[in-house]
């Protein structure tokens, strides 16, 4: 693959940037054109990779803080291979908040920790163990 490190969010941006219009189709396909594999391999996209600089949990409340830069709404916080939806807890959008249950931290274990914003950008991975 061209782009490797795309996950599916960013691939659907793509393929959709990558659609050629056809005036007489526009009625009918919700794109308003047909699919083009080689648009969608050359379309350019603008990814905001979020910076993810601190976190804190709180097991009793299940309160999950994630703190950093460039996050944006609709921000998906993922435990493991879990994402859980979050919401701004700031004004500037530095901090936001997600509910993730205690079982998600087995105690003693690495989990990781990254944030994806709803354009498909991820930050770097933290590693929290309880």
């Amino acid at each position: 693959s061209k782009y490797p490190d795309d996950n599916a969010i960013v691939m659907k941006r793509r393929i959709l940037a990558g659609v050629q219009l056809r005036d007489n189709l526009r009625d009918y396909v919700i794109t308003g054109g047909r699919l083009s594999a080689i648009g969608a391999l050359q379309a350019q996209v603008r990814i905001t990779p979020p910076i993810l600089q601190d976190i804190s949990y709180k097991a009793k409340s299940e309160k999950f803080t994630v703190y950093g830069s460039g996050m944006q709404d609709d921000l998906t916080v993922l435990v493991g291979n879990k994402g859980y939806a979050a919401r701004p807890r700031s004004n500037d959008g530095t901090a936001f908040l997600a509910r993730v249950p205690s079982s998600a931290f087995p105690p003693g274990v690495a989990v990781p920790i990254k944030v994806r914003n709803p354009d498909g950008g991820e930050s770097k991975v933290i590693t929290l163990t309880r």
